[in-house]
C-alpha cells in the first residue's frame, strides 16, 4: 500500500514504531545504540515507506512544480537511507511493491517485490518476487494476515488468500485462494488443518 497523504504515512509509521520498539523511550534509545535487530528491521521498513511516499509525490501530476522539486530531493535522501538501512538489516523491498500496514519482519535476508496485505509476518530468509527469467515480471499478491515461515519462497504471478500460513522452507509457485490455508512442501501444497503442526516457522 502506498501512502497517499502525510497523515496516512505518519499514522502507519507511528503504529509500526510501537509494534517493533514499544513505547519506552529509554529502551528505544538502548535498542538504537546497540543496533538491536528489531530496531534495524524497523528502520529499514521506515526508510522504505518514506522513500516510496516521496517517490509517489515527485511523479504525481497533481503535485505542484515546487512540490515535485521538494519531493525529488527528499526521495533521493530517503532512497539512500533505504539502501543503507536495508543493507544493515538484510531487507530489500522494491519501491514498486505494495506493502500493507503492520508488516512484521522477524529476521533478515528478505527480498520483497510484490503485494502484501496488512499485518503479514515474515520470519526471515524469504523471497517474494517474479520468476526472474524469460520476461516473467509478474509478482505475488499476498492477502492480509499471511504468516510466512523461515526460508519460504513465493514467486510468480500467484495469489495467496488472507490468513494463509506458509511453512518453513516451502516454495509456492501457484495460487491458493482459500483463506486460512496451510501451505507446505516443495512445490507447496495445502494440507488439512489437523496436519498444521508440520508447518513449523522459524
Amino acid at each position: 500500500m502506498t501512502m497517499k497523504t502525510k497523515q496516512e504515512l505518519r499514522g502507519c509509521l507511528a503504529a509500526e514504531k510501537a509494534q517493533y520498539l514499544g513505547t519506552d523511550k529509554k529502551k528505544i534509545l538502548q535498542m538504537r545504540y546497540t543496533c538491536h535487530k528489531r530496531y534495524c528491521l524497523w528502520k529499514a521498513l521506515r526508510d522504505f515507506r518514506m522513500a516510496q511516499y516521496y517517490n509517489g509525490r515527485r511523479i504525481n501530476p497533481e503535485s505542484s512544480r515546487m512540490e515535485r522539486i521538494a519531493a525529488k530531493a527528499l526521495f533521493r535522501y530517503y532512497d539512500r537511507k533505504r539502501n543503507r538501512s536495508g543493507a544493515v538489516a538484510g531487507v530489500e523491498i522494491g519501491l514498486g511493491s505494495s506493502v500493507g500496514e503492520g508488516l512484521d519482519l522477524w529476521h533478515g535476508s528478505i527480498v520483497i517485490n510484490g503485494t502484501l496485505g496488512d499485518h503479514c509476518i515474515l520470519h526471515g530468509n524469504n523471497v517474494i518476487g517474479n520468476k526472474g527469467k524469460n520476461g516473467h515480471t509478474e509478482t505475488p499478491v499476498i492477502g492480509s494476515g499471511a504468516d510466512i515461515g523461515a526460508g519460504a519462497i513465493l514467486i510468480g504471478s500467484i495469489q495467496i488468500a488472507d490468513d494463509c500460513k506458509v511453512g518453513a522452507g516451502a516454495v509456492v509457485t501457484r495460487s491458493f485462494v482459500s483463506p486460512g490455508s496451510v501451505l507446505v512442501g516443495v512445490p507447496a501444497r495445502a494440507i488439512e488443518k489437523k496436519e498444521e503442526g508440520v508447518a513449523a516457522h522459524g
